[in-house]
């Protein structure tokens, strides 16, 4: 069995932002929505726009990030950039299988990106959030005796059910706020990197939670509706469901990925490949209790 492990710096957070920005794919279904990438969008110098065309963020700078934990935005960059390809290799080799021989090109190139983008977007970026995301890491680690690896994996990531796998020995759990709902899989050997999604949106106080509204969101579809009644059956894969429901493949794709951000499913992950879907029963009981926790609130 693997061990599991919770981490947060706000070098995560600057990563993903950039890495949600940039894949274009995802912009429909985050729920900051395609009105963020607009406003990003606005806030970037037209040369830093052409400069993003065709980019991507080389992932393994979060298992960097993570070992630097110390450092903000600023501090980090700047180690980045006085970084030897040596102190790369020797900090990235106990955890990937494979670490590229580009080491010194590519961290040219994200020092680059990631300043731009500190300095033209993330500087500016909700600190309240960020305490937050902190906060949410703090209060998992308190948490993680109290299950065993496995149920420790649902219950962070409201359903994702991580299936022992060889080679696989570590997870490491990271808070995010711009890819919400997704919950973001990266692969290193043997560790795991899950950015998960706590929940966790600038809100009225009287507006009712995210939570709730994902799952308002989500049984208000037929479609949903009867693919839960499906899956609550017996478990399914996706070509099951997709059989099940007579509907294009990207449409069932999407329904799925909304009852996974209500949390009403659970998904089986093995290594990279996906396993079957289940219903989640105690979700109901939960639904009721945040629609009364809020229709009743004082």
């Amino acid at each position: 069995m693997y061990t599991v492990e919770i981490s947060f710096t706000e070098v995560n957070e600057l990563i993903t932002s950039l890495h949600t920005y940039l894949c274009k794919s995802s912009h429909k279904r985050i729920d900051i929505g395609v009105g963020w990438v607009k406003m990003v969008k606005q806030q970037l110098s037209s040369n830093f726009q052409t400069e993003l065309e065709g980019k991507d963020v080389w992932m393994p700078l979060q298992l960097l990030a993570i070992q630097h934990k110390e450092m903000d935005t600023h501090l980090f960059l700047k180690w980045l950039d006085e970084a030897s390809t040596g102190e790369l290799f020797e900090r990235l080799s106990p955890w990937m299988s494979a670490v590229p021989n580009d080491l010194n090109e590519k961290r040219k190139e994200m020092v680059d990106l990631l300043s731009e983008w500190e300095n033209q977007y993330f500087k500016d970026f909700n600190s309240e959030i960020l305490e937050r995301l902190k906060s949410e890491s703090e209060s998992r680690k308190k948490e993680i005796t109290r299950f065993d690896p496995m149920e420790f994996g649902i219950h962070v990531t409201n359903g994702v059910i991580f299936i022992p796998v060889e080679g696989l020995k570590r997870i490491m759990f990271i808070p995010h706020y711009h890819s919400q709902p997704s919950n973001l899989f990266h692969f290193f050997g043997e560790t795991l990197l899950c950015h998960y999604s706590p929940n966790i949106y600038p809100s009225a106080i009287d507006d009712p939670s995210m939570e709730l509204m994902l799952v308002t969101k989500a049984l208000s579809d037929k479609s949903r509706l009867k693919i839960l009644k499906f899956l609550a059956t017996h478990p399914a894969t996706f070509i099951e469901v997709y059989r099940h429901m007579d509907l294009a493949k990207s449409t069932v794709h999407d329904h799925l990925i909304s009852l996974r951000a209500a949390g009403l499913i659970n998904v089986e992950i093995a290594g990279e490949t996906l396993g079957k879907y289940s219903f989640r029963r105690e979700s109901t009981s939960t639904l009721l209790a945040n629609l009364e926790g809020y229709l009743l609130k004082a």
